[in-house]
């Protein structure tokens, strides 16, 4: 009986120590979650800062060099996420986007992206290219105003 009751009382402590173990690596994945999340939202607000302040004083032409060289190194990237044969909308979205920004503008694309621009299926009609196909004129591409 009394064997019993030391195996017992081992057991019982092996598990509350598993048991807390378990909660310890549990709560550290999610702080360094959190922090790593965390940092990422604060380095966009410095981004979409930095971009204002370029702006604001009359750096257009440096800020669109500067995004002009980051798009291509972004799409490498995000191509290698894991979800290009999935064709996830979020990435098709933000693919389509990006070459629509390079048809738009006349913008030749990087010889780093063609291939994964071209390799994209054909983006689907949007409300303003319906509208474009019943009227000459859209809204989507009426000018915008300056932010002077």
């Amino acid at each position: 009986m009394e064997n019993k009751k030391r195996k017992l009382k081992a057991v019982g402590i092996f598990m509350l120590g598993f048991l807390a173990g378990g909660i310890l690596l549990g709560g550290a994945a999610l702080w360094n979650f959190n922090r790593f999340y965390t940092r990422q939202y604060y380095s966009q607000i410095q981004d979409v800062t930095n971009t204002a302040f370029m702006i604001r004083a009359g750096r257009t032409d440096e800020l669109l060099k500067n995004i002009d060289s980051a798009i291509p190194g972004c799409v490498a990237a995000a191509n290698k996420f894991g979800d290009t044969t999935a064709h996830s909308k979020e990435r098709l979205q933000c693919f389509w986007f990006v070459q629509k920004y390079y048809d738009r503008f006349d913008v030749n694309v990087p010889a780093q992206i063609q291939p994964i621009l071209s390799g994209l299926p054909p983006r689907p009609l949007t409300s303003c290219d319906i509208k474009k196909l019943k009227m000459k004129e859209s809204y989507c591409n009426k000018p915008v105003k300056s932010a002077k």
